[in-house]
């Protein structure tokens, strides 16, 4: 009977610290990005920017990632990017404003803040 108990014990703490870790194992392996978008003369948030995640760098452009449009506090927000190599850019674009980029590094977990100004036409 002992050991039964102590059988049951062992088989019943093996399946509750299973329970407890990702199902394969693996820590997340994403990061998010979330920013604003601003008017660069007066500081203000711009409704309705289209914002372009790629993956590469400046002149070396890879597939589009994600697209987000501001809302009206000049918000965007990006979650679940997987790291790439030689980073991301973000491009902002309004029909009233001339285009802006930027480029940044994610890291597996990590949330990045970004601020992207943008000038009138």
């Amino acid at each position: 009977m002992k050991r039964i108990a102590e059988l049951f014990f062992l088989i019943s703490a093996c399946l509750f610290s299973s329970c407890s870790e990702d199902p394969q194992g693996q820590a997340d392996d994403t990061g998010s990005v979330y920013g604003i978008v601003v008017d660069k003369d007066f500081g203000l948030p711009v409704p309705n920017v289209t914002v372009e995640l790629y993956e590469g760098m400046p002149g070396a452009y890879g597939g589009l990632v994600g697209l987000s449009i501001t809302g009206n506090d000049g918000s965007f927000s990006f979650t679940g990017i997987s790291p790439y190599q030689t980073g991301h850019m973000l491009n902002a674009s309004h029909a009233a404003y001339i285009p802006n980029s930027r480029h940044i590094s994610i890291t597996p977990g990590e949330e990045i803040q970004v601020s992207i100004s943008i000038s009138p036409k």
